[in-house]
């Protein structure tokens, strides 16, 4: 039976539990960190878009967000970068995860401008 789009997102567009205790586990030693995110390659997607069956990879790397606005910045950067390199040359959006002391995420997808060179 298939899923819709929307249920297909909502259980595949996600950081894995390893991910997410890892993050947790980081936040534990940080106390004044806000967050952790997490890159997210979405390889083939069209911006705005999810269909059912959308390939997600997961992007090695943790980045700490120890505050609402630089640390949330350049943590956000580092990942969407992350994720932008390891799709390469292939047609695709990256993307990236915020995860949160509780446990909950935030899913965002990122567009690719252009300024970021794969590989460099």
């Amino acid at each position: 039976m298939s899923v819709s789009p929307a249920q297909d997102l909502a259980t595949r567009w996600v950081p894995t539990d390893d991910q997410v205790r890892t993050a947790q586990a980081m936040l534990d030693v940080n106390p004044n960190a806000y967050a952790v995110f997490v890159a997210i390659a979405l390889p083939g997607k069209e911006h705005g878009w999810w269909t059912e069956g959308q390939p997600v990879e997961y992007v090695p790397g943790y980045w700490i967000a120890t505050d609402r606005n630089n640390g949330y910045r350049a943590a956000r950067d580092a990942a969407s970068i992350a994720a932008d390199i390891a799709l390469g040359d292939r047609d695709g959006q990256p993307s990236y995860a915020i995860i949160y002391r509780d446990g909950r995420a935030a899913m965002f997808e990122d567009i690719r401008s252009g300024w970021i060179t794969p590989g460099s």
